[in-house]
């Protein structure tokens, strides 16, 4: 009994000889650089960890009072996906499933406003994460007017390309989405002068769009790379078209004639017919010519100007 004593009493000298004080982490430890990172604004939308931004969102633009819509974000879940929109910000895309590659995308980021009839008719989001064929996702949200906020529904009517109904009583004024109230006094002098001129057939239809689309993006509602971007694409689309319709002329003239004597011949039958029309022609130059050469204009009237009617005498 004594010997169990003693060695537990030596065991309980040589802990707590041996005892340290422990330190107490306060930060989370970064191996490697993994460490998750911290929102400043628990009011801004928190980027994920695996979603890399194209590019940074434009600055806000159009309607004062959407800006009660900035740096919030709104839910909707469809089925096995969950979608974020944070107006002014982006959109995304998150798969909800335990797949080690589930999906998560950025469906656009905040750029512009589509204009329709003078009106706002939706918030563009552009350059979203590629898709096949290397072509980014944009995304298209339309806001309705509702009691609260709402992210509705999204859609996806072509590739890569979506649809988004947004609801809000914020959309619920006659005038909220007018754009003659959003331009400055300048602009509207200036879009005046604009519609007068197109009115009066002054300025073509394309130069009217030209001339509408400075004005509205100098107010900030469109984006002045992305009109420039429309306007190279519209050129590439028509140097296409008509490239294209030049090797369909080029390729249906190849295709009517099969050897060089098919070609051989109708040249000569169109050259046959080409000296009928000059001898047709120099005939009826000649028979023309004949005519003028017989018909005579006669100068002298047909009565004696020295004579009055119903006098035979002479007028002295």
């Amino acid at each position: 009994m004594n010997l169990t004593l003693v060695i537990l009493v030596f065991c309980t000298v040589c802990v707590l000889a041996g005892r340290k004080s422990v330190k107490i982490v306060q930060e989370p430890a970064n191996y490697g650089g993994l460490q998750l990172p911290q929102p400043n604004n628990q009011n801004l939308p928190r980027e994920n960890s695996m979603l890399r931004p194209f590019r940074k969102p434009q600055n806000f633009s159009g309607p004062r009072h959407l800006q009660k819509l900035y740096g919030k974000c709104f839910s909707l879940t469809d089925n096995s996906y969950m979608y974020q929109l944070c107006p002014f910000f982006n959109i995304t895309q998150h798969e909800q499933t335990w797949r080690w590659n589930a999906f998560q995308g950025i469906l656009g980021i905040w750029k512009e406003w589509s204009i329709v009839n003078n009106t706002l008719e939706a918030m563009v989001m552009t350059e979203g994460d590629p898709c096949p064929g290397n072509v980014r996702r944009q995304s298209k949200i339309f806001l309705k007017c509702a009691n609260k906020h709402k992210l509705v529904s999204v859609k996806e009517p072509s590739t890569c390309h979506y649809e988004v109904e947004f609801q809000t009583p914020l959309a619920c004024p006659m005038d909220a989405f007018l754009v003659y109230p959003l331009l400055s006094q300048e602009q509207r002098i200036e879009w005046e002068e604009i519609e007068q001129s197109f009115y009066h057939q002054e300025l073509t239809k394309q130069g009217y769009e030209k001339l509408r689309h400075k004005v509205f993006t100098r107010a900030g509602l469109l984006n002045h790379v992305g009109l420039l971007n429309r306007v190279e694409q519209n050129k590439e689309r028509n140097e296409k078209e008509s490239s294209q319709d030049q090797r369909s002329t080029v390729s249906t003239a190849r295709s009517e004639f099969k050897s060089k004597d098919e070609c051989s011949k109708a040249y000569s039958d169109l050259l046959r017919k080409y000296e009928q029309l000059v001898h047709l022609h120099k005939k009826r130059n000649s028979t023309s010519d004949d005519t003028s050469n017989n018909f005579q204009i006669s100068t002298t009237p047909p009565y004696d100007l020295t004579r009055v009617r119903g006098d035979h005498g002479t007028i002295s």
